[in-house]
């Protein structure tokens, strides 16, 4: 009978080249052994997590070497087993086909031996290659994050300041322009130009914000007058339709011309052309008030619902605003002391308009009450001494609503304030703190 022969030293050498091969990869992993794989696969990636010294980096590059040649070491192998189950079974086709169920039984044996021993270091390759993967992902993460602390770095240095404040300066003073071209020259589109200004600068304020921990003030409730007005502008002719009608004209009018006018000057809003955070405080106080006049006296004749109302009386001027900031007041209230209550807790850096104007910056009235021996929780009477604030600034209204005259000398004094507080910033502050802000950067950057 024809029997099947596989010449034992060509198969005891490959046997030798797959044990030596094995050991040498064993620190990577074995498929017959999950967990030990896992760990070394853990090791590996762990290991590039942080940065890496210029020893770090050596034996990163010794490894990538030493994983190279082992995949390499593995082709070679995994031929050799290809070229041998290969022949194996074409001497089997050849000899075997009158052979025994014994002899056949004893070739397939050998060439499922063969396969299995294929199959494993098919395994062991794909693990070095996942193990390789993760080394570049190390590499690539690291270099991230080198890069991106490298701009961090550039960002805070003085010359890269200088470029930005210019920037915000020139940008401040096209603007400016501009604003000042639509309230001459088209009025009755300035609503156009308050919209194109108010996303960029909303975002450009959240960034901010947020990175210094201040994004709860963008809940304050000059904020919610912003929205409505948008509504107002854009919206509120889809919604109601039909049953659109000039009074939600007259609460914009009001909240606009009120509470937010009026705040430029007890927030002592300073036009400072060359920073973005003062810039969009006077936007947010200034721009409702102006698209609201343009609104009253130069209406869109296009746009049939963006005509006013003839006149505001004084409950007009009154309840409903009143309602709203209420209905502000109270949500601002639940937000801040109950819904994240503990969020503020744990984070004390964390400011809102209450802790503000407790602690950081103490609001005068709050602090005659302290001085007088209140105990008390300070959002009490800041609540109170806000409604008396915004009743105050709503009378008014209806004879700003009524005057063409008076209306536009009243806007030419909110604006002559916010100016005049921004000289005062120039000459008093500015000349000071930027030539020290400038050189504490350079002092840092030599250490």
């Amino acid at each position: 009978k024809n029997k099947i022969i596989i010449t034992p030293p060509r198969n005891i050498l490959q046997m030798k080249e797959i044990t030596t091969s094995t050991e040498s990869i064993s620190s990577i992993g074995s498929s017959s052994s999950s967990s030990s794989l896992d760990s070394s696969t853990d090791d590996l990636s762990s290991s590039y997590d942080s940065n890496l010294t210029e020893s770090g980096q050596l034996r990163r590059a010794e490894q990538q070497e030493r994983i190279s040649e082992q995949i390499q070491k593995l082709d070679e192998i995994q031929d050799l087993l290809n070229d041998d189950i290969l022949a194996d079974l074409a001497t089997n086709n050849n000899r075997g086909g009158n052979a025994d169920d014994d002899d056949d039984d004893g070739g397939n044996s050998s060439a499922w031996r063969k396969s299995s021993i294929h199959l494993r270091f098919k395994e062991l390759k794909k693990a070095v290659h996942k193990n390789r993967s993760k080394l570049q992902y190390g590499r690539v993460k690291n270099l991230i994050s080198n890069k991106t602390q490298e701009f961090s770095r550039k960002m805070q240095a003085p010359p890269f300041i200088l470029f930005i404040d210019r920037c915000t300066f020139v940008a401040s003073i096209v603007a400016m322009g501009i604003t000042e071209f639509f309230l001459l020259q088209k009025p009755h589109y300035m609503y156009f130009w308050y919209t194109a200004l108010i996303f960029p600068l909303m975002m450009i304020r959240f960034v901010m914000y947020h990175r210094m921990k201040l994004h709860y003030f963008m809940l304050d409730f000059c904020y919610l007058c912003q929205c409505l007005l948008l509504f107002y502008l854009w919206a509120h002719q889809y919604v109601f339709s039909a049953r659109a009608s000039p009074e939600l004209f007259k609460l914009v009018f009001a909240l606009s011309n009120g509470p937010l006018a009026f705040g430029t000057v007890v927030w002592k809003n300073k036009l400072v052309f060359h920073d973005i955070d003062k810039v969009t405080s006077v936007f947010i106080h200034l721009c409702p008030p102006l698209v609201t006049y343009t609104l009253r006296w130069f209406p869109n004749p296009n746009r049939i619902n963006h005509q006013p109302a003839e006149y505001l009386s004084l409950v007009d001027s009154l309840i409903d605003p009143i309602c709203v900031y209420i209905f502000w007041q109270v949500s601002y209230f639940l937000k801040t002391e109950f819904l994240d209550r503990k969020k503020l807790n744990e984070d004390k850096e964390i400011m809102t308009s209450s802790r503000w104007m407790t602690v950081r910056d103490p609001h005068p009235f709050y602090k005659w009450c302290v001085k007088k021996g209140y105990k008390g929780n300070g959002v009490g009477i800041l609540m109170g001494v806000q409604m008396v604030y915004t009743a105050g600034t709503l009378l008014p209204l209806p004879l700003l609503y009524s005057h063409f005259w008076l209306h536009t000398a009243f806007l030419m004094w909110v604006y002559l304030n916010v100016l005049w507080h921004g000289a005062s910033y120039y000459f008093e502050v500015f000349t000071k703190s930027y030539n020290k802000r400038l050189e504490d950067k350079k002092e840092t950057e030599s250490n």
